[in-house]
């Protein structure tokens, strides 16, 4: 068995082994001379021979060559072009114990290929520095044929909640791309922190990046109802909540003192490059119309509240919930967001998907407020469909004006909705009926599969989460299709086209309780290691059992990278119900 994740499509062995060498010749084979290849055909090149230089010290280069190979050739690594490599992000894997060649129709193929091989290798090639025990760098002989299940495999990592730095950041895209995944939702802004920078609004970084504080509580049921006391005691009082009432609450542990951070622009280009040479596709998100209470701190009058009263304060908050102070519907409020937008666009170059939030947000305060009340009633709307004006008003800009795609969380539905916004799905389990998903393009990310902030054991020891229970066979058990009820024989015509739709799937790292790097890494892997498999390898090869075999060598993998995973011995197995859930601490 050869431990691989996610498991390729097709594998056949053979006798020996290939041998990396100080001499050891990387090449990449143009059909013709005039052939012109892209500079990420060499990414996906240097992906290899760049994890040689800190572990075995060996440097190579790599030149391209339009002379084919044969049986002179010797301890030779080869990349190649082939048309015939239909799915554009499928490769072939040939090892025999002279020559490597890994061929693909796109160099996200030729990358993929790389990635296997990496996998292959021992596992000290993923240590920083020279290995100082003689270790003799050898991959299996080997024919392997693989292609992806779905195209959109991604993760998202809130950074709102609490803050990685860019060189974090970075790390976790390269973990992610090592598995295979290809995209990277990144929330960057949220009540509890705005972390772009923004040039037209520079009070974004200068005062929603940070917070007073964190605390920490024990339910969001426990927030909502501390949410609806205040707002009842500033009825009373009709006076707003000023920062010492905001401050008492009831909480576990709390981090005292000034708490944030944002990237600047130049950090944002420096991690989409970094990305873009492991082929992942970072998407922005940006939430609104609710989640933006961060905002309200620096610049007030874009809410309801600050609207009508220009003494408005509001703070970046240092607790979790969901909140009813939202976007008013003034024409400054649109004006702030298309610029916004746009300069997120500028440095996000290759982001097909712009994320625009758009979960959880409550309509109380539209419903009272004068301008939003004014924008209904000009519109002959009821104020509590203004989330569908706001949305499709700024899916209208982003498509005409930024050339972009939205993606929004799945309250953006509506029969309204421009066909061409992709909706992420989250809550339960998604629609169960393709119908459902009205023709729209989907990725599956729902709290049943996929919510990786909360608990994967019910040890009584198992670090801070959320709540819930999300082990890691009922990751496993996630597929899109599966969930949509399209895995059976005899589709109708409208469930054959409905397959179409369903781009993929996500994973989901919400980090209101993982504060450092070590809490983050031990909540994604090795589920992260599972969402990969499951998105990409055939859904006929799925078997548990031969996962968490083949898994228990690549955690071992995972240690000479650092990575803080949760010991895969601790992981319950055997059957669990997708409805079982774990109380929270």
């Amino acid at each position: 068995m050869y431990s691989i994740i996610p498991q390729p499509s097709q594998l056949v062995p053979h006798e020996g082994q290939f041998t990396f060498r100080a001499d050891t010749k990387f090449l990449i084979l143009k059909a013709d001379s005039h052939l012109q290849l892209s500079e990420d055909f060499h990414f996906a090149a240097h992906a290899l021979t760049d994890i040689f230089i800190k572990s075995a010290g060996f440097i190579y280069e790599v030149n391209e060559t339009t002379e084919q190979t044969n049986e002179s050739t010797t301890n030779t690594v080869i990349f190649e072009y082939s048309p015939d490599i239909t799915n554009n992000e499928g490769y072939k894997l040939n090892i025999s114990p002279n020559l490597i060649r890994i061929i693909g129709s796109t160099s996200s193929g030729l990358f993929y290929g790389t990635q296997t091989i990496r996998q292959l290798l021992p596992p000290d090639i993923e240590r920083q520095q020279i290995v100082e025990s003689r270790v003799i760098w050898t991959v299996p002989c080997l024919e392997i044929i693989d292609y992806p299940q779905y195209q959109y495999r991604g993760l998202m990592l809130d950074c709102s909640r609490h803050f990685s730095n860019a060189k974090t950041v970075m790390r976790y895209i390269d973990k992610l791309s090592y598995f295979k995944l290809n995209r990277f939702h990144w929330h960057l802004t949220d009540d509890q922190g705005w972390r772009i920078e923004i040039k037209a609004y520079p009070k974004l970084t200068e005062i929603s990046a940070f917070r007073r504080g964190t605390k920490y509580s024990n339910t969001q049921q426990e927030e909502m109802e501390e949410q609806e006391e205040e707002d009842k005691q500033q009825q009373l009082k009709d006076q707003k909540t000023d920062s010492s009432e905001q401050d008492e609450f009831n909480s576990d542990y709390i981090h005292e003192g000034k708490y944030g951070g944002f990237y600047s622009q130049e950090e944002i280009r420096e991690v989409v490059e970094f990305a873009r040479r492991r082929f992942i596709t970072i998407i922005p998100e940006i939430e609104m119309p609710g989640h933006s209470l961060s905002v309200f701190a620096a610049y007030p009058q874009f809410s309801c509240k600050g609207a009508s009263d220009d003494k408005a304060h509001f703070d970046v908050l240092p607790r979790w919930g969901i909140f009813r102070d939202v976007f008013c519907m003034r024409e400054e409020t649109f004006q702030f967001l298309e610029t916004v937008l746009t300069e997120v666009v500028s440095m996000f170059p290759y982001s097909q998907l712009i994320h625009i939030g758009g979960d959880e947000c409550p309509k109380d305060r539209w419903m009272t407020c004068q301008f939003c009340k004014e924008r209904a009633q000009q519109l002959k709307i009821d104020t509590s469909q203004l989330q569908t004006y706001f949305e499709n008003r700024i899916i209208k800009f982003v498509s005409e004006k930024l050339q972009r795609r939205v993606v929004g969380w799945d309250e953006i539905m509506n029969e309204q909705l421009p066909q061409d916004v992709v909706v992420m799905q989250w809550r339960g389990q998604g629609p169960e009926n393709v119908d459902e998903l009205m023709g729209h393009d989907t990725i599956y990310s729902p709290q049943s599969h996929c919510y990786f902030d909360y608990y994967q054991s019910q040890r009584s020891d198992e670090p801070h989460a959320i709540y819930g229970f999300l082990p890691l066979e009922l990751v496993y058990q996630f597929d899109p299709l599966q969930l949509a009820g399209l895995r059976k024989d005899g589709l109708n015509e409208s469930e054959k086209q409905g397959m179409k739709h369903i781009l993929g799937g996500q994973g989901n790292v919400w980090r209101e309780y993982f504060p450092n790097t070590s809490h983050t890494d031990y909540m994604i892997f090795p589920r992260a290691c599972a969402l990969a498999e499951t998105l990409w390898s055939p859904y006929a090869q799925k078997d548990y059992n031969n996962f968490r075999a083949r898994l228990n060598p690549i955690v071992a993998r995972l240690e000479v990278m650092k990575v803080n995973y949760c010991n895969v011995s601790l992981i319950p197995q055997g059957p669990v119900e997708e409805n079982q859930v774990k109380e929270e601490k």
